[in-house]
């Protein structure tokens, strides 16, 4: 089978994505509950999520509160615009780093997006930039003072990909200290059992040293926080 993919945004990303992988029934993750509960007690009104794909956790917004989605992709625009359609929401197909809206919004949501970067630094100026006051992270980094870079391919293609960049959490703290950011890391562990399928750099659970973790056939171990950003 031959995927489509997507051009990366810039050269700080080098990763196309399959958007085949997003499409089909609204997937509910974990943390999609827990975010929905913070906006309500912090009385967010308006959300903007960086790197929606089909917007899964947009549509699950209550209808007072209103969303917006960015993603790169066309094809999963579509899908979101066409089957994730609410009139609280809005979905674009833009570049993050030339996307300009009328004013900032009170929420930035990022999930399993600023791995995918080669660079931090830009993706999270940005974020503070679109942001009146707070910035939702759900995505890996390490406790070990180590900062990685994870490149795949299959044997059957020409280029390497780099979909995890994991930051070190001082390397995170450094650079929020450095622009006065409120932070709080949380460890998160994804409850739902996430089963070995058929693509060999799709997630799934193992046990290692008596710890549940995530991996992949790329021989990856990967740690999940939610990170929470105060402006």
């Amino acid at each position: 089978m031959t995927l489509k993919k997507v051009k990366p945004m810039t050269k700080t990303q080098n990763f196309k994505q399959d958007p085949e992988k997003y499409q089909g029934e609204i997937r509910q993750k974990d943390f999609h509950s827990q975010y929905v509960k913070k906006i309500d007690e912090l009385g967010i009104s308006t959300v903007l999520e960086l790197g929606c794909a089909s917007g899964d956790f947009l549509y699950q917004l209550p209808a007072k509160v209103t969303g917006t989605g960015l993603d790169i992709s066309k094809e999963l625009i579509n899908v979101a615009k066409t089957t994730r359609k609410k009139n609280n929401l809005e979905f674009f197909c833009a570049d993050l780093f030339t996307y300009q809206p009328k004013q900032p919004f009170d929420l930035v949501v990022m999930t399993g997006f600023l791995c995918t970067f080669k660079d931090f630094n830009k993706v999270l100026d940005k974020a503070l930039d679109l942001s009146n006051r707070y910035i939702f992270i759900n995505d890996f980094f390490n406790s070990y003072g180590v900062d990685a870079q994870f490149s795949f391919k299959l044997d059957n293609e020409e280029e390497f990909q780099t979909p995890y960049t994991v930051w070190s959490k001082n390397t995170i703290i450094q650079y929020l200290k450095d622009r006065n950011v409120n932070y709080k890391f949380e460890q998160y562990d994804v409850h739902t059992e996430l089963q070995e399928g058929p693509h060999p750099l799709h997630n799934f659970h193992v046990n290692v040293l008596g710890k549940r973790t995530i991996s992949n056939r790329g021989g990856i171990l990967l740690d999940g926080f939610n990170l929470w950003l105060e402006k």
